[in-house]
Parts: C-alpha cells; sequence; structure tokens
C-alpha cells in the first residue's frame, strides 16, 4: 500500500514538472533568425521607389549618396542626399536606433549580420563634401500602415576614430593659432591707433577748440533704464560721468583733451587715448551723438 502510494506522488510530481515546463516555455517568445540580406544596386533616384516595393524580409539596396548633415537631429537617424547642395533628403535609421514597435529582436541582427551600429556619433566620421556607397536593409514593422523601415547596415569608406581625433586635434591646434594670431592683431592695430593719437595730441598744442567750458550729453534706453552719459569739458580736463533714472551708479572717468582740426582727442587718466569727431556743435564720439 506504501509503495503504492509512493509511486502514485512520483507520478503525479512529474506529471506537475512537464506541465510548468510547458506553460515556460510557451511564455518564452521564440526569436525570430536574423534574414539573410541580398543587396542590390540602385541609382538614388530610384532608391524611394525600390524600398517602397519590398514586401518580404531579406531585401536591401546598395546606393551611393551624400549625407547632407555633419550632426543628427535624434540619435542614430542619418540624412542623406544626391548631391550635397540640394535639400531633397531621405532620413533612415542607424541599427543603434530605438527598436520599439518592431517585429522581433532586430537590434540582435546588428550582431547576427555583422552590421555596424551607426549612431549620432557616426557624423564624426563622415565627411559631407564626399560620396559613400551605403548599404540599406529592410524590415517589417508594425504601424498603421505596415511598412517595411529601411536600416543602415554599412557605410563604406567612413573615417576611422582615430583619424577623427586627429582632423579634431588638428583643427584645435588651429584654432588656437587662429586666435593667437587675431590677438596680436589686434594689439598691433590698437598700438598703431595709440601712436597716431598721441602724435595728434601733441601736434594740437593747446588748442582745446569750441568745447572750452561746456558739456555734451548723450541719452539711450537700455531695457527698462534709459542712460544720460556727460561730457563737462574744462580748460583742458574733461569729466566724464553716467547717470541712471533706476539709480544705477557709474565710476566717473577723468583725463584732458586736446582738439585737432574736427577730431578731439581725450587722453585718460590711466594713459589710453581716444578720440571723437567734432560735427558742428556735436560731438560724435563712437557713434553716438552727444549734444
Amino acid at each position: 500500500m506504501k509503495k503504492d502510494r509512493k509511486k502514485h506522488i512520483v507520478v503525479v510530481s512529474a506529471f506537475v514538472f512537464f506541465i510548468v515546463l510547458g506553460l515556460a516555455c510557451a511564455s518564452t517568445p521564440s526569436t525570430p533568425s536574423a534574414p539573410e540580406i541580398t543587396y542590390t544596386e540602385v541609382p538614388y533616384s530610384e532608391l524611394w521607389e525600390s524600398m517602397r516595393q519590398v514586401n518580404s524580409p531579406g531585401k536591401g539596396f546598395i546606393v551611393e549618396a551624400y549625407f547632407n548633415r555633419t550632426n543628427a537631429p535624434s540619435e542614430g537617424s542619418f540624412s542623406i542626399v544626391s548631391d550635397p547642395t540640394v535639400r531633397e533628403t531621405y532620413w533612415i535609421n542607424g541599427h543603434d536606433r530605438s527598436y520599439r514597435g518592431y517585429r522581433g529582436p532586430y537590434e540582435t541582427y546588428a550582431d547576427t549580420l555583422q552590421v555596424e551600429r551607426y549612431n549620432d556619433q557616426t557624423y564624426k566620421r563622415i565627411d559631407k563634401n564626399k560620396k559613400y556607397k551605403i548599404y540599406i536593409s529592410l524590415h517589417d514593422v508594425y504601424d498603421e500602415r505596415d511598412r517595411w523601415v529601411p536600416i543602415i547596415d554599412r557605410i563604406e569608406g567612413l573615417m576611422s576614430l582615430e583619424e577623427v581625433a586627429a582632423i579634431e586635434a588638428q583643427e584645435e591646434t588651429d584654432r588656437k593659432a587662429a586666435e593667437e594670431a587675431r590677438k596680436v592683431q589686434e594689439e598691433q592695430a590698437k598700438k598703431t591707433e595709440q601712436t597716431r593719437l598721441a602724435n595728434l595730441y601733441r601736434q594740437a598744442g593747446n588748442n582745446f577748440g569750441n568745447l572750452r567750458n561746456t558739456s555734451r550729453r548723450y541719452g539711450t534706453t537700455f531695457g527698462n533704464d534709459y542712460l544720460t552719459t556727460t561730457y563737462d569739458f574744462g580748460d583742458g580736463n574733461y569729466l566724464k560721468q553716467s547717470t541712471s533714472i533706476l539709480g544705477l551708479s557709474f565710476s566717473p572717468s577723468r583725463g584732458t583733451y586736446r582738439v585737432n582740426g574736427d577730431t578731439v582727442i581725450f587722453l585718460s587718466s590711466e594713459g589710453e587715448y581716444s578720440s571723437g569727431t567734432i560735427v558742428g556743435t556735436a560731438l560724435n564720439i563712437n557713434g553716438d551723438i552727444y549734444r
């Protein structure tokens, strides 16, 4: 009797085990095998229509085209054109793009098919003035149109990451050199202008023109504020002050001035020269008219 009971328990346990195993297997979705892609070369002008006619897996195309952007608007999307000067474009995803909605884990195909996982960083490896041979495969997706989506499998002729790094390093070197050259040029131009104004100042002697013991003002709106700048001219000396209707405070500046023809030359207390142009009774300083 005890042996029959043990035998019954073993049979029931085995039955339950196989039922659980079967349920577990049934709940695990099968992974579709990667389709073998057959690529057909097509001219760029026929690419769109060729892709629209695809209705079964394993189809792909090879097209020669340019990339018309150097950065991607969204991760893993690429814009290709027939000519770098035209606006018409196709947007095609890379294998690293989101696969939400696809009929199967196509992200695994990137490894199975030995294709590259292109993403937004790929644009660093692209020369937008170079034509590339691009391999595109079509994959089925769930959406209202039940359409086949093109995915870029391979791009021939891309720069390596090492080449990109070398180019970026050279560009940074060139940028710094250009910036340094610009600073040197600006400094030289400033010295030349300071020398010119110093000569005009000395040549003027004690000529103060019609500015002696007068004032000139200029007002401008600055946001919700209104700023008024005043030059008070004395007997060869000047005082520059600014006031604000919002009560902002500004440090006054002082110095001396001389008039040479229609040019007034200022020598600040810090030793810097600047100038303005006399127009009638007004004074033009850097485009601002003081009256």
